[in-house]
């Protein structure tokens, strides 16, 4: 398994990744970011009230408490759907050498 980490029985201390080694990019060290040219956070807000209007239309209602379902099982399974996303438009990134990143 890459980078399974297990604790050495007894010590609590973390067994080193298998493989030694960093595999991928995963903990690779990021530098600061530099001033860009488009304000990331507006584009947020305007995805958010569009995943709001169309689940309004959807669902013919607003995501409510107490709707019968687990709320922390909806997160987790569309974080691990978002993962698989991100992973794969890196692999393609990368196998692309004229692909911007």
């Amino acid at each position: 398994m890459i980078g399974h980490q297990a604790k050495n029985k007894g010590s609590g201390e973390l067994c080193p990744p298998v493989g030694g080694s960093n595999i991928t990019k995963a903990s690779e060290y990021q530098p600061d970011p530099k001033p860009g040219n488009i304000i990331v956070k507006d584009y947020v807000i305007s995805d958010i009230m569009e995943r709001v209007n169309a689940g309004f239309k959807k669902y013919g209602c607003y995501l409510q408490t107490e709707n019968g379902r687990d709320a922390l099982w909806d997160a987790y399974q569309e974080a691990i759907d978002l993962v698989m996303y991100i992973r794969q438009a890196i692999l393609e990134r990368d196998a692309d050498p004229n692909r911007k990143g």
